[in-house]
Parts: structure tokens; C-alpha cells; sequence
């Protein structure tokens, strides 16, 4: 029903088809998470490839949007890699995903846009969390560019931080006599 749509399969670790910068958006509901399913050195360098694809055939101005569960190996290797390119900016912004699923993981809607190009570019305070220390959408942020920068390792730890929270809470949720939980 939409003619001028195209469609094509291919590798996202090898887009060599793609010329540099032909795409504004890159979306990823999930692709990031298959990809890395497992915590391994292998696994790690196909995602940097990807990355490095990702980062190719986005124009200037584009953005990579992802949508991810933010595995504490998967977040930090996304931020990082975004986070120390030395030859592109980036602004990366990360909301929670509200979902009514029961799960322990709560999803993140992670936009990483290309801000800049050339030499000196510094990624080091870039990331904005839109949600508070619980993973809930945070009032402050209706005016999004108040929310402070942090650093890409910092995201990182209160994203693995909101995601244990919400893996205790999934986990409490479904205590059952007989077993209890330990909190500190």
C-alpha cells in the first residue's frame, strides 16, 4: 500500500551498499539487544561494527534511534561508543519507554543525534536523562534542553541503576511464601 517505500535486507555490521551519510534516521527497536545477547569480546566487536556503519551512513544532522533494554554491557557499549568518537559530535537524549508488559527490564528510547563534524569535538558531557533515579518520566524535563549533560559513563550507571531497581521490584512483586528478599 506504500509504493514509494523501499525495502531491503542486508547486514547492519556491513552496509557497504549504503553511501556515507544517505540516511537522516536509523531506527533500532531491538536490533541492538538480538545482536548482543550474549556479553562476549566477539559480540562487543560486531557492535562496534555496527556502530561504525551506523555513524557512516547517518547524513550530519541525523539520528540513531534505539530502542533497547539496556543490558548494563549493551548500555555501556552504546554510550561509549557514542560518547569517545573523536571526529563527530553527538547529543544523546534517553527516556524511558512506558510500558504496560510485565517484565523486569523497563525499555529506553535512546536518540542519539550527530551534532557536529570535524576535529576537536568533545562528547565528553553529552547524554541527557529525561527520567528521575526510578526510571519515571521527570517533570523537569518538559523543557528538554534544561536537563543537565552528563558524561556517558555516568548515563550509563543510572541506567543499570534504574533497570536493578526495576528487576527488585519485578522480583518482589512475585515473592511467594516461604521466600523472602534482602534489601539494603
Amino acid at each position: 500500500s506504500r509504493p514509494d517505500m523501499k525495502w531491503d535486507v542486508g547486514d547492519m555490521t556491513n552496509m557497504h551498499k549504503y553511501e556515507d551519510g544517505s540516511f537522516d534516521v536509523v531506527f533500532d527497536k531491538g536490533a541492538l539487544d538480538a545482536l548482543m545477547s550474549t556479553d562476549s569480546p566477539d559480540v562487543r566487536e560486531k557492535a562496534v561494527c555496527m556502530f561504525n556503519e551506523v555513524a557512516r551512513i547517518l547524513n550530519n544532522s541525523g539520528r540513531y534511534i534505539c530502542i533497547t533494554l539496556a543490558e548494563k554491557y549493551i548500555i555501556e557499549a552504546l554510550l561509549g561508543y557514542y560518547c569517545t568518537t573523536s571526529n563527530t559530535g553527538y547529543t544523546i537524549n534517553v527516556d524511558t519507554v512506558q510500558s504496560k508488559k510485565d517484565s523486569p527490564f523497563v525499555p529506553f528510547y535512546v536518540d542519539i543525534t550527530k551534532s557536529s563534524t570535524g576535529a576537536n569535538v568533545s562528547n565528553a558531557k553529552t547524554v541527557r536523562l529525561h527520567m528521575d533515579e526510578f526510571g519515571q518520566v521527570n517533570p523537569a524535563s518538559a523543557n528538554r534542553l534544561s536537563v543537565p549533560c552528563i558524561s556517558g559513563a555516568e548515563a550509563a550507571e543510572q541506567l543499570t541503576q534504574v533497570q536493578a531497581f526495576h528487576q527488585k521490584q519485578y522480583q518482589i512483586a512475585k515473592i511467594e511464601v516461604g521466600r523472602f528478599e534482602k534489601l539494603h
